[in-house]
């Protein structure tokens, strides 16, 4: 009799699988896992993430977390969120910030003196210990930005709007003139 047996693999094991043989980095591998479409270097995806997708300071599950350049970490850095654990503390998954490797559920806690994610502390290794002070942008997550108008009509009030950025509209159009 012939077994045969069929392994289930998660999105993430079956990523980590096609970068396991070839040069990992933290971008491709950020990218690939949240179908944020940034290409170079990790501390360029903040401003080029401006007005392509939205930005914040709150994490979300699929969001990137975007190191800052420093110089043990001259390139930056972007990490996947995986889970939400509390207002402080979230998991990521990421490449290369163990050199060669993928990370998962790596526990990430805010430090920044005003909650709001620009000073975070990554788990060292397999403990509960904590490593250095790490400066981020913050979070870019998969949707569109939301842009805010402020309208005056002349009088004392304003108007405030919030509506998706619009998208470039092709250069050419159907052709619907009557025959």
């Amino acid at each position: 009799m012939h077994y045969v047996s069929h392994t289930r693999y998660s999105e993430h094991q079956r990523i980590e699988a096609e970068f396991r043989h070839s040069r990992l980095q933290c971008v491709p591998y950020a990218r690939e896992v949240s179908h944020i479409d940034i290409t170079g270097d990790a501390f360029l995806w903040w401003a080029k993430a401006a007005g392509r997708y939205a930005r914040g300071n709150t994490p979300h599950v699929g969001a990137v977390l975007n190191f800052r350049p420093i110089h043990r970490m001259p390139l930056g850095h972007v990490a996947v969120v995986t889970a939400v654990l509390d207002s402080r503390t979230i998991l990521v998954t990421q490449a290369n910030w163990v050199p060669g490797t993928i990370t998962n559920d790596v526990t990430v806690q805010d430090v920044s003196p005003d909650n709001n994610w620009t000073e975070v502390r990554v788990e060292l290794g397999n403990s509960s210990a904590l490593g250095s002070i790490y400066p981020t942008y913050g979070f870019i997550y998969k949707s569109a930005p939301i842009e805010t108008v402020i309208a005056r009509n002349g009088g004392s009030g304003n108007e405030v709007a919030e509506a998706p950025v619009s998208r470039p509209v092709a250069a050419e159009a159907p052709n619907r003139n009557l025959q």
